[in-house]
């Protein structure tokens, strides 16, 4: 039986995807992409029906999905898409004075020693693109005029923070950066002490707790991305914490509970959860 290879052919700015489909047309091709990056291909022989090409693939998190084209012509089927391109560095500018106090920044220090603040470069570049978080790498270069040395530091960032109000303070020879973090997604969870008349296919259970002894009010929940943190408090000096793991797909404004009789029940409606659709294709006969 034929197998066809799917090749890739990558450069800066794009991936091809290429595969010999002798006998197929290109209203012969079915070809879709779902928001997280899975491409399926299959191609089949419109004469007999015998089945070419079948394959799902992972695509790079760099792949712009919106710009999916796909020719099929003289037996050879091209899929085609451009890489989401890594934003500028951005340029931190460096005042020459102590930094203001505060505690809701994330703060790199170096010692930077017989060198002034207009001695200082900083830059904020991307490490990853794509569908994910965008990461960022911290560069600190500098260079004594004085002949103290030069410096040259660099350092991944978190996830959560907001590049473009970066800001650096150099005096004294000591460098601080400041980078702002993001306000966390943070979502309170209503808590019932009213059994639940929806059927068990309906709803999807996320967890569940004995908690003998505490009653709804007793009770809170704040849904966050990936995590469910349950607080089980009778006073203010009595509190006992639990962590969830939440899958992905989960909508967190749809997460309810209910405490009755001493037990704990978080669920969400399955029909909240998100779902990955896959979006169809079209395949051209000709090449542009």
């Amino acid at each position: 039986m034929y197998e066809p290879k799917l090749r890739l052919v990558e450069d800066e700015t794009s991936y091809k995807l290429i595969a010999a489909v002798p006998g197929v047309a290109a209203d012969d091709v079915t070809l879709s992409v779902t928001d997280d990056g899975l491409l399926k291909v299959d191609a089949k022989v419109r004469t007999d029906g015998r089945e070419v090409l079948n394959r799902t693939l992972r695509l790079a998190p760099d792949a712009d999905l919106t710009t999916v084209n796909a020719v099929c012509a003289d037996g050879i089927l091209e899929v085609i898409l451009g890489k989401v391109q890594p934003p500028e560095p951005i340029s931190v500018s460096v005042s020459a004075s102590e930094p203001p106090p505060t505690d809701e920044l994330y703060v790199i220090q170096k010692k930077l020693p017989g060198v002034a603040a207009s001695e200082v470069q900083i830059t904020l570049e991307a490490l990853q693109v794509g569908r994910s978080a965008q990461s960022y790498q911290l560069v600190i270069h500098a260079t004594s005029a004085k002949g103290y040395g030069e410096y040259h530091f660099t350092q991944t960032l978190p996830e959560d923070i907001i590049p473009e109000a970066a800001t650096a303070f150099c005096s004294n020879g000591l460098l601080h950066v400041r980078v702002p973090r993001q306000e966390p997604i943070r979502v309170k969870v209503p808590v019932t002490n009213v059994e639940e008349t929806s059927t068990e296919e309906t709803e999807l259970q996320l967890a569940q707790f004995k908690a003998p002894g505490y009653s709804s009010e007793q009770v809170f929940l704040w849904a966050m991305p990936g995590c469910l943190r349950v607080q089980f408090q009778h006073d203010a000096k009595e509190m006992v914490e639990r962590l969830v793991i939440l899958p992905d797909e989960v909508d967190l404004n749809s997460i309810h509970a209910v405490c009755v009789d001493g037990v704990l029940t978080v669920k969400s409606p399955k029909s909240a959860l998100h779902k990955n659709e896959a979006r169809q294709i079209v395949v051209s006969a000709e090449r542009s």
